[in-house]
């Protein structure tokens, strides 16, 4: 029996895969991401009863994976991808990515004894759904978004601390005077 870990290779946290149950991943704190564009219920990762490790993405939100050339592909919802030794998902296309480890359960004793934010999946959430299908990759398009929330704004000079005082400024009245209106000659 072997034990399957995710790294986190940007953001997140370490788990464990549970080998009983499928395990549904998604923006929980357990495994560290926060994210409001990552779905709770993301996708499902589970061991098949032949050992193999699969993942299965189950929100209309992408799942993506980076091939052995680096590129990242987006992997059809409600498909069911092998996962290997090594291999790398993410649940953005550019962050919150994990490196697949499968080790046996004597090397991972000694590979392990130092890492302390290691999670179980038995904490993660689980979903009873278990189906077999075709694998297919699509290609997706990065998308990048920009944020205002960094950028600052200056107040007019009427709002700012250091303008005038209003018993200092010159007030001026003006009128306005408007003409009466023009009455308009009918002919007979």
């Amino acid at each position: 029996m072997s034990i399957v870990e995710f790294i986190p290779l940007n953001k997140g946290n370490q788990f464990i895969l549970d080998n009983t149950t499928i395990t549904t991943i998604g923006r929980t704190p357990n495994i560290g991401c926060l994210d409001n564009k990552i779905s709770r219920n993301h996708a499902q990762l589970f061991i098949k009863s032949d050992g193999t490790v699969w993942i299965k993405p189950i929100h209309h939100n992408p799942t993506f994976y980076k091939t052995k050339t680096n590129q990242i592909v987006s992997l059809t919802k409600n498909k069911e991808y092998q996962l290997f030794n090594n291999d790398q998902f993410g649940l953005l296309p550019d962050e919150y990515f994990y490196r697949v480890s499968i080790k046996s359960k004597d090397e991972n004793m000694e590979t392990n004894s130092d890492q302390n934010q290691t999670i179980n999946s038995s904490t993660i959430p689980k979903s009873p759904i278990k189906e077999n299908e075709i694998l297919t990759i699509e290609n997706s398009d990065e998308e990048k978004s920009e944020s205002i929330s960094d950028k600052t704004h200056a107040l007019p000079t009427l709002m700012s601390n250091n303008s005038t005082s209003t018993s200092e400024k010159k007030l001026t009245k003006e009128k306005t005077i408007i003409p009466p209106p023009v009455k308009e000659q009918t002919r007979k």
